[in-house]
């Protein structure tokens, strides 16, 4: 497993137990404060989901967790996302489109910049600017500010 450097660039070292806070906060944060699958609010019942199960080989890494209410999280459970999400009353096509983004590696496009050097790797940031964000058929969540 990798680890990870709890430095924020220019500063000192950072505790572990700050550094997992802020993580899960810049998650929460860059779902707009809203259940990545069914878009509740996120309260107390804030939850990370692990798109991809850990029992299913999932890693704990950015493009791998979202935020999720605590219903969704125990619902999905280690379901594949997909045929679990489509299979849901409240299905939308554009938070499908923003997962499918999330997954594919532009997480952290979405997280606030002073966060980026903390939680990815140069790879993953160099790719951030580098790889278009939209095409036809996955909008940005920019294009809905009042939902993403």
């Amino acid at each position: 497993m990798e680890q990870v450097d709890h430095r924020i660039e220019g500063t000192e070292l950072v505790p572990k137990k700050v550094t997992k806070h802020r993580f899960r906060k810049t998650i929460i944060a860059a779902w707009g404060g809203r259940c990545a699958y069914c878009d509740e609010v996120l309260g107390r019942n804030a939850t990370l989901d692990h798109i991809i199960p850990r029992s299913k080989g999932g890693e704990t890494q950015a493009t791998n967790l979202v935020a999720c209410c605590l219903s969704c999280n125990s619902h999905k459970s280690s379901h594949p996302v997909f045929e679990w999400f489509k299979d849901r009353a409240w299905y939308c096509p554009l938070r499908e489109a923003r997962l499918r983004r999330w997954i594919a590696g532009q997480a952290y496009a979405y997280f606030p910049v002073e966060y980026r050097n903390q939680f990815a790797t140069s790879i993953e940031l160099a790719t951030i600017d580098n790889v278009p964000r939209q095409s036809p058929d996955l909008p940005l969540a920019t294009d809905f500010p009042d939902r993403y």
